[in-house]
């Protein structure tokens, strides 16, 4: 490969690694996060940070071997309390003048103690949380922006996942194979060799393989992997099944034979399998491993017998590095007397390895298989009781370790640690290689293990107890401590698949890799390794540049040599960031090695403004401020450059969104997304009159149409074009990462400005339950609590028993009394399980649901008590309500928006409704009314009372228009309308709907029983209300929003039809699954009423409710409670929605009082009543829309929601002005750009030039403060 690239292969390499970069501005003049605890913490990290860097060996990258490797030394060795400790000669030994000197117990055990108090000290914890977060969505955001970029990168380079070298870190030389292979494996020897001899009885006889199958009871004619009983199916925190699952068909006998590089036959079979594994491996071709073989400290000859079974069985393979396990069980070899003292077990460990390094021809095949030795790790069962550790404790030395309890983790750590690193520093004087120490660690138990681990080892093993620490994850962060991570292993051991934090680990940039640990018990191919790549790939949805860098981090944390890495990473990849990536090697791109090498420098760079001790410093240092713009919270900012950063797809797509927007505007104008108030509309002369064309209300005079709605094939057209576009891949794709990156920039905004948005909720004379809220989705016939209805009806049982409630067809009568006996119901022993109106069993059964509206499920009774249409003219259903409108006016902070119902049956319902409501004065002023029309046209023909649509829709609009036409002719219904604020369309959304098209019968020759579509109902209700607010608007009078149900269910075309027509929708759960019609609601800030509690019941559960998301994102959400009778416990329903959103998505006070703002929003109070609800000036822009003395709600708060609401759309204008319809950039956009650039590039030549004047001066002031400090008459002269 060529070292030199040509200019062109530069500027194209510049090009494909141009990537969107974002920062974090901080508020003008604030410290923001730089207090006393940040400088305290950063302090206090840096700290750590030097303690590990006193412990960590520092080996020489190359390897390369000494040609005096081999020679015999003159140095002497001894332990010394514990310690391998070597010297010149015998002379410097008698004087105890040691070579090389490590740190000693007692120092050791107070540094792991400073370690452990400063990772659980109160500002590292908070910092350590805030940072790691931060990483988090820091990433995630890079994700979002930069993901496509990285892909085209990679598709430069003639790698890809499957060619990169991966390196299996983790695993067990004894648990390599799967269970298929080993299965395979006996089956063969038994058909090959049944009379060889493998083992021999006590008295020395000799046991074949045949007969140990058969004294073992094994039938060989029934040999299956289940019976081999391998697989890891029963040990979820059962370490000792585990280790129980090694010994082949349960028999331990069968583990010596095939399992073990000691018995009668020299591992003879496991060497075998051995090199079918690293065959396996090397056929594989771009994946190596560090298989795991034990020590176990019992005899020094141990290393000889393992030295020996490796050279004489040629067990090697170029793609295997060795690391050698030592188990944590001095407590069983004392049990069993193979050891009185713990220094017995660590001589039998290390004296046989400084022998052979000062002397390799004392053991020559001990000295050549350490060459291909490239670490040490310490393994057994982290979550065993362990003896606590002081420092009298600390002071037994090894030799009087004697006890039978065995040595807590941190000792054994310890006393590891210190023979390798003086093990390392002999081997590395003499030339020969060294040794990492990379211990299993933090798999379970506690996690001051991890605080052990972090001073002395290179990488560790597991570590997912990281995740209980957050002081110690942000140190392994910063320190890049390697973590091979099993999440297979995990989730059949310690701790479920979907709770792994490996995905968290990777995204905030912990250097993870992926390893197996035991294919025999975890794995079922026989590619274990890339097996869990696949599951970690389909799990976290990590992409081909994901695995890479995960493969990429394998290799640089393995201990193979640094030939071997310069061959597999590229020949400079021990160099910094970028320069020591090798896309052609790694296929990991610049683009993500610069981010994640900008990330870390950032954060070290944190930590030096820390101990500076500089608050403006460090301020600057985490607010890497390029912002020139004032604002008052702490954001995160994207470099938003005039022209925007877009590949063609993306600005195609914005492009087609941005028409998308200007389609609603047809329907539906306001003057700005953020503002709820309506342009001045059109005044008509008095002698306007109404007339109906094709079902449509137009305004006629002298025969001039004045306004006529968009017409139902124009509806139609743009119905499916925002169909097509809006279920287009590249739209798809361009809505989820905008809709993405607005999640990722409220969880940052809330992490970084919580606590300023707290304090200005305490600092604000109001708080949620002071503030005006509105419950902007609540059904009249519900709106009372069970216990309520219940109380009434019992009230009128006792108090008007002969009341007649009923008439019947036959003209007969019922009293209220004798309708109660023939349904046997008494009222003196009524129960709420009796009224039957709770919703229960009605998941997924709207049926059932609406029975719920029944008291004890009589449609009569229902009738009689919750219809405003009925033989006693709804006087309980309006007594009722009024006692409901009393009890609320008590508490005059929340509002309502009771729905009731015209049928469009026939025209005197308007009529009857509004005597209704007069007569029972229900016009209270904490309520406004919603008229619901059921989509039930079909039941209405059925029955006779209308013969087509048409008449359906004059039944329920013209009564409308004569009263708005001439109010005094129709005084009533005109003074009922005032207080009607909204309308909307009912009925349960999953039912069959015919399709519609341009051809579909229009209203009036719409004569079947067929029910029309969602969208044809909707069109028609809202052409008509589009007409009758004009005409009312001119005259003065209020008009009417349009909020449908929606979403709830059904068809993804009700989302279409809504969105082009409502001012705000009921439900909206279908958005979570149609990600662009919820980023142009998000865009629209169309308003949606949502109620986790009823969608609990019938169709979304709450914890999979996507209202918290909504919210987080920015659409404009508000809670309501739509049927109380049936979901709520207490008189406060909207209250009640209210507390348990907050309990189960954790809200703050701002939180809850932004859903509250949305509510009033959303609402259809008139115009003044929102000023007087939430500040005169709601309707305008930014924060200045926001009064928090009457909304709680910071100005932050207010001023975030609003800038990334900007963003989005000033992205999509620039999007459609400096990109052409091919997503190409104009030639305007270009000199923009490079205008853009220019300034650019002197304001930092202007910068940099007021920096060295800055540095000069503070120099020039430090020499002069020296000055004066040792001359004062110096100091006047130099004055």
């Amino acid at each position: 490969m060529a070292d030199r690239k040509s200019e062109h292969e530069r500027s194209l390499d510049l090009l494909r690694n141009s990537f969107v970069k974002f920062y974090v501005s901080k508020p003008v003049g604030e410290a923001g996060t730089a207090t006393k605890d940040t400088i305290e913490a950063g302090k206090l990290l840096r700290e750590a940070l030097l303690l590990r860097k006193k412990y960590l060996f520092v080996e020489d990258s190359s390897r390369s071997i000494s040609k005096s490797a081999d020679t015999v030394s003159p140095y002497k060795f001894a332990f010394v309390n514990g310690v391998g400790t070597v010297y010149a000669d015998e002379a410097a030994q008698a004087k105890g003048t040691s070579l090389f000197s490590v740190h000693g117990p007692l120092e050791f055990h107070r540094d792991f103690q400073r370690i452990m108090s400063i990772a659980t000290a109160g500002p590292v914890k908070t910092f350590s949380a805030e940072r790691l977060k931060f990483l988090q969505f820091k990433y995630q955001c890079h994700k979002l922006l930069n993901g496509g970029r990285e892909e085209r990168a990679s598709l430069h380079d003639p790698k890809d996942f499957s060619s990169v070298m991966k390196v299996d870190t983790h695993i067990h030389l004894a648990a390599a194979m799967t269970g298929k292979h080993l299965l395979d494996y006996i089956r063969g020897k038994l058909a090959s060799e049944p009379d060889r001899v493998v083992e021999k009885t006590k008295s020395g006889e000799d046991i074949t393989l045949r007969t140990l199958f058969e004294q073992n009871k094994i039938d060989m004619e029934r040999f299956t992997v289940d019976a081999l009983d391998v697989r890891g199916d029963d040990v979820f925190h059962r370490f000792d099944n585990f280790n129980a699952h090694y010994n082949p068909f349960g028999k331990s006998e069968l583990r010596t034979v095939f399992l073990k590089t000691s018995n009668t036959i020299h591992g003879e079979y496991f060497a075998e399998m051995t090199n079918q594994i690293f065959d396996r491996i090397e056929e594989a071709g771009h994946e190596a491993a560090e298989m795991r073989i034990s020590i176990y400290g019992t005899s020094p000859r141990e290393w000889d017998e393992l030295s020996s079974w490796v050279i004489n069985h040629n067990v090697y393979s170029d793609k295997n590095c060795w690391l050698v396990q030592v188990p944590r069980i001095y407590d069983l070899w004392k049990r069993i007397g193979r050891a009185s003292n713990f220094q017995q077990v660590l001589s039998n460990i290390f004296e046989p390895l400084f022998r052979v390094t000062i002397d390799p021809s004392s053991n020559p095949t001990l000295h050549e298989f350490l060459k291909e030795v490239s670490g040490f790790d310490s393994v057994d069962d982290e979550s065993k009781l362990e003896v606590g550790l002081t420092e009298t404790t600390w002071e037994v030395d090894p030799t009087n370790w004697d006890r039978p309890e065995n040595p807590p983790y941190s000792y054994y750590m310890y006393y590891m640690w210190a023979n390798i690193q003086s093990l390392n520093l002999l081997r590395q004087q003499k030339g020969l290689n060294t040794f990492d120490m990379r211990p299993h660690c933090g798999e379970s138990g506690d996690v001051d293990h991890l605080g052990s681990s972090f001073l002395v080892a290179r990488g560790v093993n597991h570590g997912i107890a990281l995740r209980d620490s957050a002081g110690l994850q942000y140190l392994y962060y910063l320190a890049q401590v390697g973590l091979a991570v099993s999440p297979l292993s995990n989730n059949k051991l310690f701790l479920q698949y979907d709770k792994n934090p490996f995905n968290q680990f990777f995204e905030r940039g912990l250097n993870v890799s992926l390893s197996t640990d035991d294919p025999l018990q975890f794995h079922y191919t026989q590619s274990p390794l890339l097996e869990e790549y696949s599951i970690a790939s389909q799990r976290w949805a990590l992409n081909s540049g994901d695995l890479s860098e995960i493969a990429r981090n394998s290799v640089l944390q393995s201990g193979f040599s640094h030939e071997f890495k310069k061959k597999w990473l590229g020949p400079q990849y021990l160099l910094p960031g970028v320069e020591g990536n090798d896309i052609h090697y790694t296929n990991v791109t610049d683009i993500r090695v610069e981010f994640r090498t900008d990330t870390l420098h950032e954060e070290l760079s944190v930590l030096h403004a820390c101990v500076t001790g500089s608050i403006q410093e460090l301020r600057s240092t985490l607010s890497c401020d390029m912002d020139t713009a004032s604002h008052d919270y702490t954001k995160l900012q994207m470099y938003s450059p005039a022209v925007p950063i877009l590949e063609p797809e993306e600005a195609i797509a914005a492009k087609k969104i941005l028409g998308l927007l200007n389609l609603r505007e047809k329907y539906y104008h306001r003057t700005a997304p953020w503002s709820t108030r309506l342009p001045e509309r059109d005044s008509f002369p008095k002698d306007v009159k109404v007339v109906w064309k094709d079902s449509v209300a137009t305004l006629v005079t002298n025969d001039k149409i004045l306004f006529e709605p968009v017409s139902w094939s124009e509806f139609l057209n743009d119905m499916n074009e925002l169909g097509r576009v809006s279920t287009e891949g590249t739209v798809c794709t361009f809505s989820y990462h905008q809709m993405k990156l607005l999640d990722i920039k409220y969880r940052f905004h809330q992490l970084m400005n919580s606590p300023s948005e707290n304090r200005a909720c305490k600092l604000s004379s109001c708080d949620f339950y002071n503030i005006f809220k509105v419950d902007v989705h609540v059904h009249g016939n519900s709106a009372m609590s069970a216990d309520h209805l219940l109380d009434f009806i019992k009230r009128k049982a006792q108090a008007e028993p002969s009341k007649v409630v009923i008439v019947n067809e036959d003209k007969s009568t019922e009293t209220l009394e004798a309708m109660m006996k023939s349904l046997n119901i008494d009222p003196e022993n009524l129960t709420l399980d009796t009224l039957d109106v709770r919703a229960a069993d009605t998941f997924k059964r709207y049926d059932r649901f609406a029975n719920k509206y029944s008291p004890f499920g009589n449609s009569n009774l229902r009738r009689v008590f919750l219809k405003h249409e009925n033989e006693i003219e709804g006087s309980y259903f309006g007594e009722l309500l009024r006692e409901v409108f009393d009890h609320r006016e008590k508490t005059p902070y929340t509002l309502t928006e009771v729905r009731i119902t015209i049928y469009g049956a026939h025209m005197q319902e308007w009529v009857d409704l509004a005597k209704w409501w007069s007569t029972h004065r229900l016009n209270s002023p904490i309520n406004h009314w919603v008229i619901q029309l059921p989509r039930l046209y079909h039941l209405y023909h059925k029955a006779g009372k209308i013969q087509s649509f048409d008449e359906l829709l004059k039944n329920f609009f013209t009564p409308l228009f004569d009263a708005t036409l001439n109010p005094e002719a129709h005084p009533l219904l005109a003074s009922f309308l005032e207080d009607v604020s909204a309308f909307d369309s009912v009925d349960k959304e999953t039912s069959a709907e015919p399709t519609i098209n341009t051809g579909t019968a229009l209203p009036a020759e719409w004569t079947t029983g067929v029910n029309p579509n969602y969208s044809y109902y909707l069109y028609y209700m809202w052409s008509s209300l589009e007409t009758l607010n004009r005409l009312r608007s001119s005259r003065g009078m209020n008009t009417f929003d349009f909020r449908p149900h929606c979403g709830s269910a059904g068809s993804h075309h009700h989302l279409l039809s809504a969105y082009l027509l409502s001012t705000g929708i009921s439900h909206g759960l279908q958005l979570d699954s149609s990600i662009t019609m919820q980023y142009l609601y998000y865009l629209t800030q169309i308003g949606i009423a949502m109620s986790p509690l009823l969608e609990n019941t019938v169709y979304c559960r709450y914890d999979a409710n996507p209202f918290d998301k909504f919210f987080r994102r920015g659409l404009r959400v508000c809670l309501s409670s739509d049927n109380p009778t049936q979901i709520h416990m207490t008189d406060e329903p909207l209250i009640e929605e209210y507390a348990i959103a907050a309990q189960m998505w954790r809200y703050s006070s701002a939180d809850m009082s932004e859903i509250a703002r949305n509510s009033v929003l959303i609402s259809s109070f008139a115009d003044h009543e929102k000023a007087m609800f939430i500040g005169k000036d709601y309707h305008l822009p930014g924060k200045d829309c926001n009064d928090i003395e009457k909304t709680n709600v910071p100005a932050t708060r207010v001023s975030f929601r609003y800038d990334t609401l900007d963003y989005e759309r000033q992205l999509l204008f620039k999007a459609d002005r400096y990109y052409d319809a091919e997503g190409k950039i104009t030639p305007e956009a270009a000199a923009v750009r490079d205008s853009e650039q220019e300034l650019r590039r002197q304001r930092i030549a202007t910068a940099a030039s007021s920096l060295m004047f800055v540095t000069a001066l503070k120099r020039f002031r430090n020499v002069l403060a020296r000055k004066r400090a040792s001359s004062p008459a110096a100091a006047a002269t130099s004055d």
